[in-house]
């Protein structure tokens, strides 16, 4: 009986640790693709195409009026503006909503 103990502790002790194991190395796939999607979208306009990877998932979330604005009309500042409003914690502000507000003071 003291022998199915020890071996039932043992048997547990290696689930728990194959399991967090296991659990770490989903961790870091998913954080490697997830950070590294294709932007299929930006193909098409070659004002696009040579934007940061921060900027193409940036406007990877726009609307397909406001991702016009954004590579073709704004500058590399306005583009910086918008991406910064969007992404201020206290300001729960949409890429499209930060992209419009730019393009309205650029009026």
């Amino acid at each position: 009986m003291r022998i199915q103990k020890i071996i039932g502790l043992i048997a547990m002790a290696c689930c728990s640790y194959f399991g967090s194991v296991h659990a770490k190395s989903s961790q870091d796939l998913d954080g490697t693709v997830a950070a590294s999607p294709p932007y299929e979208r930006h193909h098409y306009k070659k004002e696009c195409k040579n934007f940061s990877e921060d900027t193409k998932r940036f406007s990877d979330k726009l609307n397909d009026s406001n991702l016009k604005i954004f590579c073709e009309d704004f500058n590399d500042a306005q583009r910086q503006q918008a991406m910064q409003m969007a992404s201020q914690k206290g300001m729960n502000m949409t890429p499209d909503q930060a992209v419009e507000m730019v393009a309205a003071k650029k009026k």
